[in-house]
């Protein structure tokens, strides 16, 4: 059997020197931890429309990407994952837990994104964020 590979969509959406995060419910190893809005990219879908797509479905917002950060590669078990985050504008909406998977949704600060439980992948997102933000 071929390897997968996967293409996820990251919307890191920054607000008054908050970013938008939320805790994941999905029943899977990644149950519980916090995470920025986003998921796979579906066939003849480009990475921006994916991450507008998920905000919508995920926290009932609507956003517009603005800029790409670098793709994060990552192993998964049986094949490879490539995370694209994409800088995004709320353009409107107020957001809210609006599918199964997400539960509390919240606004958080440099000091407090570092300390959130996120998935390993998400580090040097993180870590790039912060360097921006300090600059």
């Amino acid at each position: 059997m071929a390897a997968r590979h996967v293409i996820v969509a990251l919307a890191i959406i920054e607000r008054e020197g908050r970013w938008l995060v939320h805790r994941r419910l999905a029943t899977d190893e990644f149950h519980g931890l916090w995470e920025f809005p986003g998921g796979k990219v579906h066939d003849g879908e480009t990475i921006m429309d994916a991450a507008v797509r998920e905000c919508r479905e995920e926290l009932g917002i609507v956003v517009a990407p603005m800029s790409s950060l670098d793709v994060v590669p990552c192993q998964i078990s049986d094949g490879t994952l490539d995370i694209h985050p994409l800088r995004c504008r709320l353009v409107s909406g107020e957001p809210r837990p609006a599918a199964p998977v997400v539960g509390e949704v919240r606004w958080v600060d440099a000091v407090q994104l570092p300390s959130l439980a996120m998935p390993p992948a998400n580090a040097s997102i993180i870590a790039e964020l912060l360097r921006q933000h300090r600059a």
